[in-house]
């Protein structure tokens, strides 16, 4: 369930990523039986668990998108919020007297077809069943008790139980992805005794009623079952039309498709991208160097590989063997890099001072020398492939004519000749010396490097500091650098600008590492939450990039593209959405 805390906290999720996809095969009638057909791809790293209200890495989530479903998902091609286990849309409709007046209430019903794999409907009890369990107080799902704060009640309906109306309790621009975008447990499998169905989800949102909950010691070790779980393919049963089969641990994970799965049944004039699960078998195949994994591609071993360095894809499309035998493609990620700026810092509270280090920044270089070409330039903290990017800001350009021009407009210069402009402030000399927080990865040192040396020549100092992950996250939340490279991953859909970009998240518990903010960019993202019209969001959204790259609040620099080749013998087309493919849609030639 990486889809909500990305949308209602993108900390930075530094890290992490995902967004639709287009096959040529989606188009087909694809709820046919598939053949006995097994796709390899290739994964980097293995999954902490496949558990999506607990897990935390990206091949974890790529799997489970494949077993459990939601109510909505954004489509494969469009990026829309469109109906999975919902019927339809929701019907929403404004509370204006009663308990909930105020609140907004979305009416989904389930669809009549959906099933467990025991073949017991998928109901609303079971999308309260998951809730419920989110907040039990031994399940570290931190990011689900996060959306949760904005759900007060979930009814359903006991005339017709795949009905149901789940409350929101203000209007929000997420309020749709809140309602509907998180993956349903089944709760017949995880709950036979049913320890959590005599408690409701106000109890758990009550503190006197949870402490009382607490002394249950059946209640406590429910809980800590769950928070253990993951790794299991017996617990792994979700709605989607996969199923785990095998888990070898350091090897391999193998999905099959269900050969009675729900999802076939739908109606061709109700299917869209999801009912398609075209390979029979789907086995992740665990190489972690990039080289060796090269290698298995070439000798057949696995059929996919993605996030390949470019010197190597670029190598893929001219050997006559290699063209022969696979299809490279690329796909944009809804990922972006730039380099945080502390605006409070002294010398970078200076607007001059940002200008020139943004000038000083060979973003055309840099895509060149470290992504091979492949990546594209971006202004802002919006994703170029969204409506509401603001495409009438220009790139700063790379001019170290400017960037000297701006450190002289702002008073600054190299009065002592050791090579770093200074300035005279309150009485005392500032240099123009700043460190550059970074992780220890190839990729964030070399761009480092490459600032490093162009900042130089125009008197500004950077000194590299380079630390592990973990380090760097509590660097990062302390506010404790003055520049940081930084690669922040977005969603499809709208984006939440407020945990990041509002005066009211600078702090330690906030988000907005830059302190970019004033009264009258605060109104604007305010008013964007509560917008409802499609143009008034986009206006919204334009406005406040605006105002951050007048103040120069970062330097943006790029998005960069999955690199993927695929054995010739599967069809397929890459996707926006986090892996940069949907495997579920590939066929067999």
């Amino acid at each position: 369930m990486r889809s909500i805390p990305g949308h209602i906290s993108p900390w930075l999720v530094l890290a992490v990523f995902a967004i639709g996809l287009c096959f040529a095969s989606s188009c087909k009638k694809s709820a046919e039986k598939a053949s006995d057909t097994t796709l390899n791809i290739r994964i980097a790293a293995e999954p902490d668990r496949i558990n999506p209200m607990l897990s935390k890495s990206p091949v974890a989530s790529q799997i489970e998108q494949l077993i459990y479903y939601k109510l909505l998902d954004f489509d494969r091609v469009t990026l829309e919020l469109i109906p999975m286990l919902a019927k339809r849309m929701p019907t929403v409709t404004l509370i204006d007297t009663g308990i909930y007046r105020g609140f907004t209430a979305y009416d989904f019903e389930i669809r009549v077809e959906a099933n467990w794999d025991n073949g017991s409907p998928i109901t609303g009890n079971d999308l309260l069943f998951s809730i419920k369990l989110a907040m039990h107080p031994e399940v570290p799902a931190g990011s689900w008790k996060n959306f949760l704060e904005y759900i007060p009640q979930v009814e359903v309906d006991q005339n017709n139980q795949k009905k149901l109306r789940i409350y929101l309790n203000k209007s929000y621009l997420l309020a749709d992805v809140i309602a509907g975008n998180f993956e349903i447990y089944p709760e017949y499998l995880l709950d036979p005794k049913g320890i959590l169905k005599g408690i409701s989800y106000q109890d758990l949102n009550d503190a006197a009623k949870l402490k009382k909950l607490s002394a249950d010691s059946s209640f406590i070790q429910f809980g800590q079952e769950f928070a253990k779980s993951g790794t299991e393919a017996s617990t792994m049963l979700g709605s989607g039309p996969y199923k785990l089969d095998n888990w070898t641990p350091g090897k391999e994970l193998i999905l099959s498709r269900k050969s009675d799965w729900w999802g076939d049944k739908i109606s061709e004039k109700e299917k869209n991208s999801f009912f398609t699960a075209n390979p029979s078998r789907i086995k992740y195949v665990l190489i972690a160097d990039e080289l060796a994994a090269l290698t298995a591609l070439r000798n057949k071993q696995i059929d996919l590989c993605n996030d390949i360095e470019a010197k190597e894809f670029q190598a893929l499309q001219t050997s006559a063997e290699d063209k022969n035998t696979f299809n490279c493609f690329t796909a944009k990620l809804m990922q972006f890099f730039f380099v945080g700026i502390h605006m409070q810092k002294p010398g970078l509270n200076d607007l001059h001072v940002r200008k020139a280090l943004a000038y000083a920044m060979p973003v055309d270089k840099i895509i060149q020398q470290l992504f091979g070409g492949y990546a594209e330039r971006i202004v802002g903290p919006i994703h170029p492939s969204k409506h509401y990017y603001n495409k009438a800001l220009k790139p700063i350009p790379f001019d170290l004519g400017l960037a000297k021009k701006e450190l002289n407009d702002g008073g600054w210069a190299d009065t002592d000749g050791n090579g770093i402009a200074d300035k005279q402030i309150d009485g005392k000399k500032v240099e123009l010396s700043f460190n550059l927080l970074t992780t220890n990865k190839k990729l964030g040192q070399e761009l480092a490097l490459i600032f490093k040396q162009e900042a130089k020549n125009i008197g500004i100092e950077i000194n590299i500091e380079a630390i592990e992950a973990q380090s760097f996250q509590k660097r990062l939340r302390a506010r404790d650098f003055d520049l940081v490279n930084f690669a922040i991953k977005q969603y499809p859909g709208y984006v939440d600008l407020e945990p990041s970009w509002h005066s009211k998240s600078i702090g330690e518990k906030g988000n907005n590492i830059s302190g970019f903010g004033d009264a009258s960019s605060d109104a604007i993202i305010d008013s964007l939450n509560l917008a409802t019209d499609t143009k008034e969001i986009y206006r919204l959204y334009r406005e406040i990039q605006e105002k951050i790259y007048a103040d120069q609040a970062a330097i943006f620099l790029c998005s960069p593209l999955e690199r993927i080749a695929l054995n010739k013998k599967w069809r397929g087309e890459g996707s926006d959405r986090a892996p940069g493919y949907f495997e579920q849609l590939f066929t067999e030639r």
